[in-house]
């Protein structure tokens, strides 16, 4: 067993940023208890992590301390950033992500059993009503 895990980006593109957020409920097993989302120049991408246990045959994986392997899976949930830098994620309790992009706006990676998108959701240049 391993200490660590590794994940490759597609396209050895380099990251940009890293968060760690809660899954929606109903998306994966019980077993995935947190996600990691990683931004990269072109894409963002959401990872499951799944905590397994001991006794199953885990080829990869990395000890959490709490008698179980936490297993890193990347998943269909591979969005274009059409090339907007994002520069921080923060999650929500319910699972929802969202991103700050360096063009000023805050944008909100949804997804769903069935689907996926990435959407513009605040941009904080614009002035109120």
């Amino acid at each position: 067993r391993e200490d660590f895990c590794s994940f490759s980006v597609p396209n050895e593109q380099c990251i940009i940023t890293v968060g760690l957020v809660r899954p929606k409920k109903g998306v994966f097993k019980d077993s995935v208890e947190w996600c990691i989302v990683l931004t990269t120049p072109e894409e963002a991408i959401l990872c499951a992590l799944a905590r397994e246990n001991p006794s199953q045959k885990v080829d990869e994986g990395f000890r959490d301390g709490m008698n179980s392997i936490l297993r890193l899976i990347p998943t269909r949930f591979v969005l274009p950033t059409d090339s907007v830098p994002l520069i921080s994620i923060c999650g929500s309790k319910d699972g929802r992500i969202f991103m700050g992009g360096s063009d000023g706006c805050v944008y909100e990676m949804s997804y769903e059993g069935a689907g996926y998108k990435l959407g513009s959701y605040v941009d904080s240049n614009a002035s109120g009503p």
